[in-house]
Protein backbone atom coordinates (compact mmCIF):
# COMPACT_ATOMS: atom_id res chain seq x y z
CA UNK A 1 0.00 0.00 0.00
CA UNK A 2 0.95 3.62 -0.31
CA UNK A 3 2.25 5.33 2.78
CA UNK A 4 1.13 8.83 3.49
CA UNK A 5 3.92 11.35 4.03
CA UNK A 6 3.14 11.47 7.73
CA UNK A 7 3.54 7.72 8.14
CA UNK A 8 6.75 7.89 6.28
CA UNK A 9 8.34 10.45 8.54
CA UNK A 10 7.34 8.64 11.71
CA UNK A 11 8.76 5.38 10.34
CA UNK A 12 11.93 7.26 9.41
CA UNK A 13 12.18 8.62 12.93
CA UNK A 14 11.81 5.13 14.41
CA UNK A 15 14.46 3.82 12.03
CA UNK A 16 16.81 6.68 12.85
CA UNK A 17 16.53 5.85 16.54
CA UNK A 18 17.21 2.19 15.83
CA UNK A 19 20.19 3.15 13.65
CA UNK A 20 21.62 5.02 16.60
CA UNK A 21 21.07 2.10 18.98
CA UNK A 22 22.77 -0.25 16.53
CA UNK A 23 25.67 2.16 16.13
CA UNK A 24 26.01 2.25 19.93
CA UNK A 25 26.10 -1.54 20.07
CA UNK A 26 28.65 -1.82 17.27
CA UNK A 27 30.81 0.75 19.02
CA UNK A 28 30.43 -1.22 22.27
CA UNK A 29 31.77 -4.39 20.72
CA UNK A 30 34.90 -2.61 19.43
CA UNK A 31 35.39 -0.68 22.63
CA UNK A 32 35.00 -3.74 24.87
CA UNK A 33 37.66 -5.60 22.87
CA UNK A 34 39.98 -2.59 22.69
CA UNK A 35 39.80 -1.80 26.40
CA UNK A 36 39.39 -5.44 27.48
CA UNK A 37 36.50 -4.30 29.60
CA UNK A 38 32.79 -4.71 29.86
CA UNK A 39 30.67 -2.09 28.11
CA UNK A 40 27.00 -1.58 28.71
CA UNK A 41 24.15 0.16 27.02
CA UNK A 42 22.40 1.75 29.99
CA UNK A 43 18.75 2.63 29.37
CA UNK A 44 16.88 4.84 31.82
CA UNK A 45 13.23 4.12 31.18
CA UNK A 46 11.71 6.22 33.96
CA UNK A 47 13.32 9.50 32.94
CA UNK A 48 11.25 12.09 31.08
CA UNK A 49 12.20 11.95 28.27
CA UNK A 50 13.85 8.55 28.52
CA UNK A 51 17.59 8.50 27.98
CA UNK A 52 20.43 6.10 27.50
CA UNK A 53 24.18 6.08 27.51
CA UNK A 54 27.05 3.87 26.52
CA UNK A 55 29.28 3.15 29.49
CA UNK A 56 32.65 1.54 30.07
CA UNK A 57 32.96 -0.75 33.04
CA UNK A 58 35.73 -2.59 34.83
CA UNK A 59 37.82 -5.31 33.21
CA UNK A 60 36.44 -8.74 32.51
CA UNK A 61 37.02 -10.02 36.04
CA UNK A 62 34.06 -7.93 37.06
CA UNK A 63 31.19 -10.21 37.98
CA UNK A 64 27.75 -9.10 36.94
CA UNK A 65 25.03 -9.29 39.55
CA UNK A 66 23.41 -12.69 39.25
CA UNK A 67 19.97 -11.53 40.30
CA UNK A 68 17.38 -11.49 37.55
CA UNK A 69 16.08 -8.03 36.79
CA UNK A 70 12.77 -7.99 38.61
CA UNK A 71 10.32 -5.19 38.10
CA UNK A 72 11.04 -2.99 41.09
CA UNK A 73 7.31 -2.67 41.76
CA UNK A 74 7.01 -6.34 42.65
CA UNK A 75 9.56 -6.13 45.48
CA UNK A 76 9.06 -5.31 49.15
CA UNK A 77 10.43 -1.97 50.35
CA UNK A 78 13.31 -3.70 52.08
CA UNK A 79 14.19 -5.61 48.89
CA UNK A 80 13.88 -2.40 46.89
CA UNK A 81 16.38 -0.68 49.19
CA UNK A 82 18.81 -3.57 48.91
CA UNK A 83 18.42 -3.63 45.13
CA UNK A 84 18.96 0.12 44.91
CA UNK A 85 22.20 -0.20 46.90
CA UNK A 86 23.41 -3.01 44.63
CA UNK A 87 22.55 -0.94 41.56
CA UNK A 88 24.31 2.13 42.90
CA UNK A 89 27.42 0.06 43.58
CA UNK A 90 27.37 -1.26 40.01
CA UNK A 91 26.61 2.15 38.52
CA UNK A 92 29.67 3.61 40.23
CA UNK A 93 31.85 1.13 38.36
CA UNK A 94 30.67 2.38 34.96
CA UNK A 95 31.33 5.71 33.27
CA UNK A 96 29.96 7.20 30.08
CA UNK A 97 32.16 6.77 27.02
CA UNK A 98 32.72 10.37 26.03
CA UNK A 99 34.21 9.41 22.67
CA UNK A 100 30.83 8.06 21.72
CA UNK A 101 28.56 10.68 23.25
CA UNK A 102 29.29 13.82 25.21
CA UNK A 103 26.06 13.45 27.14
CA UNK A 104 23.25 10.95 27.44
CA UNK A 105 21.14 10.41 24.35
CA UNK A 106 17.55 11.55 24.89
CA UNK A 107 14.64 9.82 23.20
CA UNK A 108 12.99 12.08 20.66
CA UNK A 109 9.54 13.53 21.05
CA UNK A 110 6.83 11.00 20.35
CA UNK A 111 9.15 8.02 20.56
CA UNK A 112 9.31 5.82 23.60
CA UNK A 113 11.16 2.68 24.61
CA UNK A 114 8.09 0.56 25.32
CA UNK A 115 9.81 -2.63 26.42
CA UNK A 116 13.13 -4.41 26.63
CA UNK A 117 13.90 -8.08 26.57
CA UNK A 118 17.21 -9.21 27.96
CA UNK A 119 18.97 -12.44 28.69
CA UNK A 120 19.12 -11.14 32.27
CA UNK A 121 15.38 -11.05 32.71
CA UNK A 122 12.54 -13.53 32.42
CA UNK A 123 9.94 -10.85 31.73
CA UNK A 124 9.70 -7.86 29.44
CA UNK A 125 11.12 -4.84 31.26
CA UNK A 126 9.08 -1.66 30.97
CA UNK A 127 10.46 0.59 33.68
CA UNK A 128 13.49 1.35 35.81
CA UNK A 129 17.09 1.17 34.67
CA UNK A 130 18.10 -1.57 32.27
CA UNK A 131 21.53 -2.51 31.02
CA UNK A 132 22.54 -4.66 28.09
CA UNK A 133 26.13 -5.83 28.41
CA UNK A 134 28.89 -6.35 25.88
CA UNK A 135 31.94 -8.39 26.85
CA UNK A 136 35.62 -8.15 25.85
CA UNK A 137 35.21 -11.37 23.84
CA UNK A 138 32.78 -9.52 21.57
CA UNK A 139 29.84 -11.44 22.96
CA UNK A 140 26.72 -9.40 23.79
CA UNK A 141 23.62 -10.06 25.82
CA UNK A 142 20.83 -11.40 23.67
CA UNK A 143 18.11 -8.80 23.73
CA UNK A 144 15.39 -6.84 22.04
CA UNK A 145 14.71 -3.13 22.38
CA UNK A 146 11.16 -2.19 21.42
CA UNK A 147 10.47 1.39 20.44
CA UNK A 148 7.10 2.86 19.66
CA UNK A 149 5.42 5.98 18.37
CA UNK A 150 1.66 6.33 18.12
CA UNK A 151 1.43 4.39 14.85
CA UNK A 152 3.73 1.44 15.15
CA UNK A 153 6.21 -0.50 17.19
CA UNK A 154 9.68 -1.42 16.04
CA UNK A 155 11.99 -3.87 17.73
CA UNK A 156 15.70 -4.21 17.21
CA UNK A 157 16.91 -7.72 18.06
CA UNK A 158 20.39 -8.15 19.43
CA UNK A 159 22.12 -11.46 18.90
CA UNK A 160 25.04 -12.48 21.14
CA UNK A 161 27.42 -13.46 18.40
CA UNK A 162 26.52 -11.75 15.14
CA UNK A 163 26.65 -8.18 13.95
CA UNK A 164 23.30 -8.60 12.30
CA UNK A 165 20.54 -6.66 13.98
CA UNK A 166 17.13 -7.84 12.95
CA UNK A 167 14.27 -5.34 12.91
CA UNK A 168 10.65 -6.21 13.41
CA UNK A 169 7.68 -3.92 13.03
CA UNK A 170 4.14 -4.11 14.30
CA UNK A 171 1.42 -1.67 13.24
CA UNK A 172 -0.72 -0.20 15.99
CA UNK A 173 -3.98 -0.29 14.09
CA UNK A 174 -6.84 0.35 16.43
CA UNK A 175 -8.75 3.33 17.67
CA UNK A 176 -8.57 4.31 21.31
CA UNK A 177 -10.40 6.87 23.33
CA UNK A 178 -8.03 7.53 26.21
CA UNK A 179 -4.27 7.74 26.54
CA UNK A 180 -4.42 5.04 29.14
CA UNK A 181 -6.18 2.70 26.76
CA UNK A 182 -3.58 3.47 24.09
CA UNK A 183 -0.67 2.78 26.45
CA UNK A 184 -2.27 -0.51 27.45
CA UNK A 185 -2.79 -1.64 23.88
CA UNK A 186 0.69 -0.56 22.86
CA UNK A 187 2.21 -2.46 25.80
CA UNK A 188 0.21 -5.55 24.91
CA UNK A 189 1.51 -5.36 21.34
CA UNK A 190 5.06 -4.87 22.61
CA UNK A 191 4.60 -7.97 24.70
CA UNK A 192 3.67 -9.93 21.57
CA UNK A 193 6.89 -8.78 19.89
CA UNK A 194 8.77 -9.69 23.04
CA UNK A 195 7.25 -13.18 23.24
CA UNK A 196 8.02 -13.80 19.56
CA UNK A 197 11.62 -12.81 20.25
CA UNK A 198 11.75 -15.05 23.32
CA UNK A 199 10.71 -18.06 21.25
CA UNK A 200 13.55 -17.56 18.78
CA UNK A 201 16.06 -16.62 21.46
Amino acid sequence: GLYSAANNTSREKLDANMDYLERALRFSVDEAALKNSIVRLHLMLDKEPQEYSLELGPDDHFVLPASKTDQIGSLSLEEQEKKKKELDAINRKFSRIKDFQEKNKLMEDGIKIVGIGSAQSEKMITDGDVALYVYPTGEKDNGIIILGNDEELAGVQINSFTHEYKRVYRKIDFTWSTNEEFEERRSALAKELYLDWQKTE
